[in-house]
């Protein structure tokens, strides 16, 4: 055999090695080397290279993030005392600072010991005996006063801007002001997603879902990562900061009362998703009608009130709370196929 074909041998064979190992070590070796017998003696390892992409990084709350946004807000809560006749204390419940001149809210389970003695003890151990309070039958929150002045406000967040996943934070004070006790909680359902719910239009209820296995106080604050106060527990649901800051206001111009206005009928919000699959018109589709009075009917569909066409992102509950006692409302509402023009006068 002469050099030529000597070399041109060598050369051929080293080609067919790397071939071979680029398709027996690499690819073939990386599938049979997951069979199970072989991965029992070990006797081959996977070649395949892992690829990882770090194009985006998701950045997942701890336990720190809790803890920060609990010492954030535990100075804006306080608890609720109550002492029976023997001079006994116990903890009634928990509540949220709203005004700096001893104004708080609270869940209507609080206050359930009629004849006992009510005080506020604030997040530094500081204590005032209740003096008022106006409970809010809609809601189920209670408002209450107490003679204490320079007191640490919450800050009320927008419940709107929650989003299903977000921590959260549930926190109370105990009897021991400056000792707050909390637990940690999820978003469940956004306050956006009205998909399939009933609403009264009589009873504000939009608010958010929360997954907790927590026990929850009455009057125990809903908390974000930022540490503002996004909901209070009444003692039945929790109640989103939307529907106290209305609450608030209600109070402030009512003469610490609650009044809210009735207008006497039950709905749902028909979805974009519900008109593309059904044709019906996006709007308020009431579900029953309490008043024989009323100029609605079951199955009537409001498409606009007084000009606010309504939809499900502007929704009826927000506008219905324009409205005081003997308002009247221009309504736009479809029935039966034909377009009506009503007025409907507000309790």
């Amino acid at each position: 055999m002469n050099a030529k074909r000597t070399f041109a041998l060598i050369v051929i064979t080293i080609i067919l090695s790397l071939l071979a190992n680029v398709f027996f070590g690499r690819w073939l070796t990386a599938k049979i080397s997951t069979l199970p017998v072989l991965n029992r003696f070990k006797i081959l390892s996977p070649q395949t290279p892992i690829v990882i992409n770090n194009q985006q990084v998701t950045r997942v709350s701890d336990s720190t993030d809790l803890m920060q946004a609990e010492n954030s807000v535990s100075s804006k809560l306080s608890a609720v005392a109550v002492l029976d006749s023997s001079g006994n204390m116990s903890a009634a419940g928990a509540a949220v600072n709203l005004t700096s001149d001893g104004l708080f809210v609270t869940g209507n389970n609080t206050f359930g010991q009629s004849g006992q003695k009510y005080f506020v003890v604030l997040s530094d151990g500081t204590t005032a005996a209740i003096s008022t309070t106006t409970e809010d039958a809609a809601t189920g929150l209670v408002f209450f006063r107490a003679a204490a002045q320079n007191i640490s406000p919450a800050d009320l967040g927008n419940s709107g801007d929650l989003l299903p996943g977000e921590k959260l934070v549930l926190a109370q004070n105990s009897l021991q002001g400056y000792m707050t006790r909390f637990d940690a909680g999820f978003v469940s359902q956004a306050q956006g997603d009205v998909e399939g719910l009933v609403f009264d239009s009589d009873k504000p209820s939009r608010g958010f879902g929360l997954e907790t296995d927590a026990q929850l106080t009455g009057g125990e604050a809903v908390v974000n990562l930022s540490g503002q106060v996004v909901g209070v527990y009444s003692g039945q649901s929790v109640i989103s900061s939307d529907v106290v800051n209305q609450d608030i206001s209600l109070y402030l111009s009512g003469a610490q009362k609650i009044i809210h206005p009735v207008f006497g009928f039950t709905y749902s919000i028909i979805t974009k998703t519900q008109n593309a699959l059904t044709g019906l018109p996006q709007g308020a589709q009431v579900k029953s009608v309490k008043s024989r009075a009323s100029v609605l009917e079951e199955g009537d569909i409001i498409t606009s009130l007084d000009g606010n066409a309504i939809s499900e992102s502007n929704p009826l509950e927000p506008l219905l709370e324009n409205y005081k006692a003997g308002d009247n409302v221009k309504l736009i509402v479809i029935r039966n196929q034909q377009t009506l023009n009503l007025t409907l006068k507000v309790q």
